[in-house]
């Protein structure tokens, strides 16, 4: 619950200093209210966990591409390696990271964040070792043999859930579709382009990492603070079209939770 509370503030906090005061507000809200994403955020698993390093690490993004400077390698090296202790799925937030600074041409930076997560990978296996290091091996080969393919993506759209069970919350849906629909803009701010990176990255490590057909939707959790920014937008996009559509949209998505009600 401190975790979720932290990561809302994050949401903010992206949607404040990419898009404005009150997209910030707005993704707050939409994360804050949507059943899925709240549910979820209150699971304890380590994708939660991750779900904070990466919004964290998308506002340390945000100041290096501006301006690079040593913090973003030093902190996105230390938070993938933890988080990679945690969960192996944390390492993924590595490679993103060094893209990043190769697209700077820091050759020297993205050594530092290979390096720290490195030194992660290490420790993880010396934890296995330590513990029992044939149920560890075991446990390792099981996990990496299980099969993932690109079914799961479309699995991903048409099964909303934050558990074991489905949970039909439009909220969850209508944020794919803004992600989709801001992706397919021609004109992007960079603020977009950065948010849509960190967004489709993290999707395909959901794809990629869950098994194919099979509802673990914890996989998913990092993505869900992206997906209240990305219904903030579509909300804000909707209210300045105010027509026909938008009626017939957001109510159609946005007033299934009260099924639930």
């Amino acid at each position: 619950v401190l975790a979720s509370l932290v990561t809302m503030a994050l949401v903010f906090l992206v949607g404040y200093q990419f898009f404005g005061y009150w997209i910030g507000i707005l993704s707050m809200a939409f994360y804050g209210l949507s059943p899925i994403l709240v549910l979820g955020s209150r699971l304890s698993v380590p994708e939660n966990m991750i779900a904070l390093g990466v919004m964290g690490s998308l506002l340390l993004a945000k100041k290096y591409l501006d301006k690079p400077s040593l913090i973003f390698p030093i902190a996105t090296g230390l938070i993938a390696a933890i988080l990679g202790l945690m969960k192996p799925t944390g390492f993924f937030l590595a490679p993103l990271a060094m893209f990043l600074v190769f697209s700077k041409k820091k050759w020297g930076h993205a050594g530092l964040i290979l390096a720290l997560t490195l030194i992660g990978v290490g420790l993880y296996f010396a934890y296995g070792y330590h513990y029992n290091w044939d149920l560890f091996l075991r446990i390792v080969s099981v996990q990496g043999r299980r099969f993932a393919g690109w079914t799961g993506l479309a699995y991903i759209f048409n099964s909303p859930a934050y558990d074991i069970d489905q949970l039909f919350d439009g909220w969850y849906i209508f944020g794919f579709i803004a992600a989709i629909f801001f992706s397919l803009h021609e004109n992007k701010s960079k603020e977009m382009k950065l948010l849509l990176l960190f967004f489709f990255y993290w999707l395909m490590v959901a794809v990629l990492s869950g098994t194919e057909q099979d509802l673990l939707p914890w996989y998913r959790y990092p993505l869900f603070p992206m997906i209240g920014i990305f219904g903030a937008l579509g909300l804000s996009w909707l209210h300045k079209r105010a027509d026909f559509f938008a009626l017939v949209f957001g109510i159609g998505l946005l007033m299934t939770s009260r099924y639930y009600l």
